[in-house]
Parts: structure tokens; C-alpha cells; sequence
């Protein structure tokens, strides 16, 4: 983002912060279409199939809340980005790797850790994302038909333990403390403490997954639409997930787009991150 701030009048107007997000977020849209057309590549049978991808772009491109984050200077958009990208090489090195392509399954692993480690880099979140996806690639590395995944699983493994060793030790070389953003003065869970200390409760959800879990998805039906809407692509969601998991296990990949739930509901329930929402709207 630095380059983007030279000139005073971009840093001034806020225009220099905005560029990375306004990038982000085309490759986040164009992700979503190559994701949609790696996994379906093997799917003609599937009724609509040829149209899914432009169709999937169109929904992700056209998100009210995205649209508003990709002229702000926030780090979500670029994660946003890393991690649709991360999750595009994961099912091109799948697919080559059955189709026995060994350059292009190594070349994806390669491709989908550096895309791992700039996630990691970019939010906490990306941690998370790391440990789940190479846990899951070694444990499908085991088997033989993906015996091609399991040199690039190294490397993939490698850079996942990288990233945040660099941090936890960036953080104790200043502060003192590799640990000063989980605990430091500045962390999520100092901020509540003192806001607990002048008088508020914890908030919504402290130590509670299910509470947490309600705000959060509640938080992501008001990001799609108002009203009735809301439902309707929170079923459409539901009855999706569901068909996956039960008829097209091909499409198990895409089941990777769900990792972010777990996290969040942990952070809110565990970790002091904050997300308020009107009772009232929890009740709709």
C-alpha cells in the first residue's frame, strides 16, 4: 500500500489506501468465476452447469457490502482475495493431481501457498485457514490416488509455518512479547477488558459458540439482503451445502468456502472479538 501513499493528495483523499481493495476485489470476483469453473469442469451432467460460474461472479460481484469495502483503505478485501485465491489453487491441484498432471498439481501447491502466506499476513484469520487446509491436504495427500499432492504438501506446510513465526518473532524483537497482539494493551481482548472495567457487560456471546453463532450468520444475512431476502439466500445456502455433501462429492472443494464460520464463531465466543447487532433484528 505504501507506493499508493506518496502523493499527499492520495493520502489525503483516502484514493491510495483504496487502490489494493478496489484490486482485491476484481481478483475476488474473477476467483470466484475460476472456482466455480475448476470444480465444475468434470459437472456438464449437472442441469445449468455451463452458466454456474458467470452466475456465482454475478452474486459475489454485486454484494452490497463488498461493493462499499472495496473503496476503503481495510485489509478485509485483500484477505477476501488471498483466500478465494488460495482455495482456487487447492481444487486445480486436486483436479490435476487426479488427472495425474504432476507439474501443473505442483505448480498449483506452490501457487495456492504463497497465496496462503500472504493471507496469513494480511488478517489472523489466515492462520486459521492455514492449519485446516494443510491439515486437510496432508490427510488427502495419504491416499493414493493423490500420492502428486504430497511433495507440494511440504511445501505448502513450510510457508504456512513461516508466516506466523516471522510475526510471533517481529512482535517480540519490538515489543518484547511475540504474543502483544493477543494480549498486548492494544489487543481485542485489553479493549473489552477496560470496557468492562468502566461498567459494560461482555459482549454478545462471551464464551457462548451458539450466541455467537447466531450474531455472526445474522451479521452475514445482513450483508446479502433485507427482509425476506435474507431467508432466501440463507436456505438457498443450506439446501446447496447440503447437496454437496450428499450427491456431488466432486464438489467437496467447495466446502472449504465455510471455513471462515468456525473461526469467527470462535473469535466471538473466545477471543474478545466484537460484533454488536440490534436484539431486535436477532429476532427477525
Amino acid at each position: 500500500m505504501v507506493p499508493f501513499l506518496i502523493s499527499k493528495w492520495m493520502w489525503r483523499t483516502g484514493i491510495g489506501g483504496s487502490i489494493p481493495s478496489m484490486l482485491a476485489y476484481v481478483f475476488s470476483v474473477t476467483g470466484i468465476f475460476r472456482l466455480m469453473r475448476i470444480v465444475l469442469t468434470c459437472s456438464n451432467d449437472l442441469p445449468g452447469a455451463g452458466y454456474a460460474s458467470w452466475l456465482a461472479a454475478g452474486i459475489f460481484a454485486f454484494n452490497p457490502n463488498l461493493i462499499y469495502l472495496q473503496t476503503t483503505a481495510m485489509t478485509e478485501p485483500i484477505y477476501l482475495a488471498l483466500f478465494i485465491w488460495t482455495l482456487v489453487f487447492v481444487c486445480d491441484a486436486i483436479r490435476a493431481c487426479a488427472a495425474g498432471d504432476g507439474k501443473r498439481c505442483t505448480s498449483s501447491m506452490t501457487k495456492l501457498g504463497l497465496c496462503m502466506a500472504g493471507a496469513c499476513l494480511t488478517r489472523y484469520d489466515g492462520w486459521f485457514l492455514a492449519a485446516v487446509l494443510t491439515t486437510a491436504l496432508f490427510l488427502v495427500s495419504r491416499l493414493a490416488k493423490f500420492a502428486l499432492l504430497r511433495s507440494g504438501v511440504k511445501r505448502v506446510v513450510i510457508l504456512a509455518a513461516v508466516v506466523p513465526a516471522l510475526w510471533l518473532g517481529y512482535n517480540f524483537v519490538v515489543y518484547g512479547n511475540p504474543l502483544e497482539f493477543a494480549n498486548g494493551p492494544y489487543s481485542a481482548k485489553a479493549i473489552e477488558h477496560n470496557s468492562i472495567l468502566a461498567g459494560s457487560p461482555p459482549h454478545p456471546g462471551t464464551h457462548k459458540l451458539r450466541v455467537a453463532f447466531r450474531y455472526f450468520f445474522k451479521s452475514a444475512e445482513l450483508n446479502l439482503a433485507k427482509g425476506n431476502w435474507q431467508k432466501f439466500w440463507a436456505a438457498s445456502l443450506i439446501l446447496g451445502t447440503a447437496i454437496v455433501v450428499l450427491f456431488q462429492r466432486r464438489l467437496w472443494p467447495l466446502l472449504f468456502l465455510w471455513v471462515p464460520l468456525p473461526f469467527y464463531m470462535y473469535s466471538i465466543a473466545c477471543s474478545r472479538r466484537l460484533l454488536y447487532l440490534p436484539r431486535s433484528l436477532l429476532m427477525d
